[in-house]
């Protein structure tokens, strides 16, 4: 799932919101994202055929563009582990 327009990812999101994120978070955060109008779908297509072996096959082409909000809710519920990760390595040193 694509972006409508190209752009990094700390222009979107904004890179204050990124401060303590590894590459590994990121990745975390962009795949909880995308999967956000994945879910949605699902949520829809169940609600509309509640026995599956009625249902309509589903298509690539039913899912919504990724937007700003999905990434927004990501960093809202994806943690940087790196800040865990930091303060860890503090309390051993001290």
């Amino acid at each position: 799932m694509l972006l409508n327009a190209p752009c990094a990812l700390p222009r979107v999101v904004g890179f204050t919101l990124l401060v303590g994120y590894s590459g590994s978070d990121i990745v975390s955060m962009c795949k909880y994202a995308a999967m956000i109008p994945v879910r949605e779908l699902l949520d829809q297509h169940t609600a509309a055929t509640p026995t599956a072996h009625t249902a309509d096959p589903l298509s690539p082409s039913q899912l919504r563009p990724l937007t700003l909000s999905d990434l927004e809710q990501a960093v809202e519920c994806v943690p940087p582990t790196a800040r865990d990760q930091e303060r860890a390595a503090e309390e051993d040193t001290s």
